[in-house]
C-alpha cells in the first residue's frame, strides 16, 4: 500500500508541474513522465545526501514494469479494424496492418519459451 501511495503522490505532483510550467505543456511530456523523472531525481538525490528512509516506499516498484507492459500490449490494436481472411480484395493498408500482426505474433511465439523457462 505504502509504494502505491508513493506512485499517487509522484503522479499528483507530476500533475501539477504540468499544469503550471508552460514548457511541459508545449512538449507534451505526460504526467506520468515528469513525476516519474521527478522521483528520480528525488531518491538519488536522497541517497547522495545519506538521508536514511524506510525501503517500503520503493518495494514493490521493481515489479511494475513486468505487469504494466501487458496493459500496453493489451491496448495495442484497440480501433485497427483487422482484415477479414475470407475477403477476396485487400487493400494495403489492411494488408500493412496483416503484416504487423504476423511480426507480433511471430514474435510472441518466439520468445514464449523463453520466458516460460525464467519463470516470469
Amino acid at each position: 500500500m505504502i509504494p502505491f501511495v508513493g506512485l499517487c503522490v509522484l503522479l499528483g505532483l507530476g500533475h501539477l508541474l504540468r499544469m503550471k510550467v508552460r514548457l511541459f505543456q508545449k512538449l507534451y511530456l505526460p504526467s506520468c513522465v515528469i513525476g516519474g523523472l521527478l522521483g528520480l531525481v528525488l531518491i538519488q538525490m536522497l541517497n547522495q545526501s545519506g538521508f536514511t528512509w524506510h525501503t517500503a516506499w520503493i518495494a514493490g516498484w521493481g515489479k511494475l514494469p513486468g505487469i504494466l507492459i501487458n496493459v500496453v500490449f493489451a491496448c495495442l490494436f484497440l480501433g485497427i479494424q483487422l482484415p477479414q481472411f475470407w475477403e477476396d480484395k485487400f487493400d494495403k493498408h489492411k494488408l500493412i496492418d496483416l503484416g504487423l500482426t504476423r511480426r507480433i505474433q511471430n514474435a510472441a511465439i518466439l520468445f514464449a519459451p523463453q520466458l516460460i523457462r525464467s519463470g516470469r
